[in-house]
């Protein structure tokens, strides 16, 4: 039999299912653990509890809980993000978003210092792992449209993780550097997440123009420079430029004479280095240093090409074009590719050691370091014989190799010292002869200025008409010896007048004296008026009127010459008149 006590529990268990039935908040009140959270309070309430949890099962049920948040449940499903995770796809939803603790409790809490981002499949490096949670997961960053709809149904938009995308330009459009250039291309493809400014993934082969030779090493903003838009915000251009002929960036140093194709020339290893070039065609005025004179028949290399050598030549080229088809020569100067064949002896002169000074293109000679030059630059003024004399004669080194401009004296004898007709005669106590004293430049023998008189014989009478030679010769007719080293020329006349004595040697004992001017003088041989005084026969009477002839006859000699008998001579009467008394 059923007692008092099992019908009254009977009674209040019917009347508390009624109240139940009746008031879903009093069952709450009484069986649930405790309020639900701000975004899950739509679903409180003791009929809505299988919404979540599944009857005979402790704790949460996944499978419902991403019944109703498919956003997440999608993603799952393609194994992406933290939840697909292997180590937290097989726990229950609880075990990290707490409910029951009322409507201002975060549903999840967790530390985001040792949070290992890597393990949504996003690996946080470079600069992202110095910005904070919010400054990604942030809702005007939220691009999945199933997540929008979700969390904004909800009110949830601002306490979510989800919905961001992996594509840079979903956070970083706003703030892009490049505004509309590279829409639709991922940033990762040119940058690293290090920092923007490592561009070491970025491959310029991947675009329109390859980069090749030179072009590898120019910087970047050589030709990519910036580009104020209408915004007036300024962008580095990278799109649209012009690259289909090279004047498009380079400017054409030859002004259109070469044409407007630089390949036609170059390539891209460098300006300087040359293909297809033709050397017979090229225009070298173009380079600044026409081809003048000598110069036009030389081939490239002899100028260009270090590895060709030269006697006399030796090129000087600018260090940083050796490596171009045609290196530069350091000037335009002569010194660049010719030796100083004077060995530095213009140094110092007007004009100093540069071939130009004195050559031209047109040849080595003539030279254009002429007489008026000569006489206005040099020490040595030009005169008289000298300006037809050839260069060489006088600067001919010693040794014939080579050219001699500089001389330690400029006396005659610098230079004719071995054709010097008169050795050391007139040397002075220096030991130098000074051959002005006597010659001019016109010519050794005409105007000769010596003054005579300064030697122990005066010149007078027939001694002055006659060349110097008459009476100043060797010999053997060598050379002009004026002063016989023997001993010198002699003063008498007889030193002289010997061999040609008229007298065959009558005059040798004579009390008159055996040299000549006794009887006569410079002026002529012939005797004008001889004073017979001073003899042993004066003239007296009749004989002094008589001619010379009278009594001095002409006789031959016994050498066959004819000579006029003067002495010895008889002097009585009858010597000479013997035959006239009979």
């Amino acid at each position: 039999m059923i007692n008092r006590n099992d019908i009254l529990k009977i009674v209040l268990c019917f009347l508390l299912l009624f109240l139940v039935v009746r008031n879903n908040k009093v069952y709450g009140q009484l069986i649930s653990p405790g309020k639900l959270s701000e975004v899950h309070k739509n679903i409180e309430g003791v009929t809505n509890c299988t919404n979540c949890h599944a009857l005979g099962s402790k704790g949460n049920s996944n499978e419902r809980c991403l019944s109703c948040h498919k956003p997440l449940n999608a993603k799952i499903e393609k194994m992406l993000g933290y939840h697909a995770n292997a180590s937290v796809i097989k726990q229950n939803c609880a075990n990290c978003h707490k409910e029951h603790f009322g409507r201002s409790f975060q549903i999840l809490k967790w530390d985001t210092t040792t949070f290992d981002h890597e393990e949504t499949g996003y690996a946080l490096i470079g600069k992202h792992q110095k910005i904070t949670c919010s400054g990604c997961h942030n809702q005007q960053f939220i691009s999945d449209e199933a997540v929008i709809k979700f969390k904004g149904a909800n009110n949830a938009l601002g306490h979510t993780f989800l919905g961001l995308d992996t594509k840079c330009a979903s956070c970083h459009e706003s703030d892009s550097p490049h505004g509309k250039q590279f829409l639709g291309k991922d940033c990762q493809s040119c940058h690293a997440p290090k920092d923007w400014k490592d561009l070491t993934v970025f491959n310029h082969d991947n675009t329109r123009f390859k980069l090749l030779g030179k072009h590898i090493d120019v910087s970047c903003n050589s030709c990519h420079q910036s580009l104020t838009l209408a915004n007036n915000k300024t962008v580095v251009n990278y799109t649209d430029l012009k690259f289909g002929r090279c004047l498009d960036c380079h400017d054409d140093p030859h002004n259109g004479s070469m044409g407007t194709k630089c390949e036609n020339c170059h390539s891209v290893q460098g300006w300087n280095k040359l293909a297809n070039f033709s050397e017979k065609t090229f225009d070298h005025s173009t380079t600044g240093y026409p081809l003048l004179g000598k110069h036009k028949t030389l081939a490239c290399g002899s100028c260009h090409n270090p590895k060709i050598s030269k006697d006399g030549i030796s090129r000087t080229f600018v260090n940083s074009t050796l490596s171009f088809s045609y290196p530069h020569p350091k000037s335009d100067r002569c010194s660049s590719c010719h030796d100083d064949y004077h060995n530095g002896a213009f140094k110092t002169s007007k004009g100093g050691t540069d071939c130009a000074n004195c050559h031209t293109v047109d040849g080595w000679l003539p030279t254009t370091f002429d007489i008026k030059r000569h006489n206005e630059e040099a020490r040595f003024t030009l005169t008289g014989a000298h300006l037809a004399i050839p260069c060489n004669q006088c600067h001919q080194s010693p040794k014939q190799d080579n050219y001699t401009f500089h001389f330690s004296s400029l006396e005659c004898q610098t230079c004719h010292d071995k054709d010097n007709p008169h050795g050391d005669e007139f040397k002075n106590a220096s030991g130098q002869t000074i051959c002005a004293d006597c010659h001019d430049t016109n010519a050794w023998t005409s105007k000769i200025k010596f003054d005579h008189s300064k030697t122990q014989f005066p010149l007078t009478g027939a001694h002055q008409l006659l060349a110097c030679s008459s009476c100043h010769q060797t010999d053997r007719n060598v050379h002009i010896d004026f002063t016989l080293k023997s001993g010198g020329l002699p003063v008498d006349c007889a030193g002289c007048h010997a061999k040609d004595d008229p007298h065959h040697g009558q005059f040798a004992q004579s009390a008159i004296g055996s040299n000549c001017d006794a009887c006569h003088n410079t002026e002529s041989f012939t005797m004008k008026k001889f004073d017979h005084s001073r003899t042993r026969f004066p003239l007296e009477g009749a004989h002094a009127n008589l001619a010379c002839t009278s009594c001095h006859k002409t006789e031959t000699g016994s050498d066959g010459e004819h000579f006029v008998r003067f002495r010895p001579m008889k002097i009585t009467c009858e010597s000479c008149h013997a035959n006239e008394s009979k």
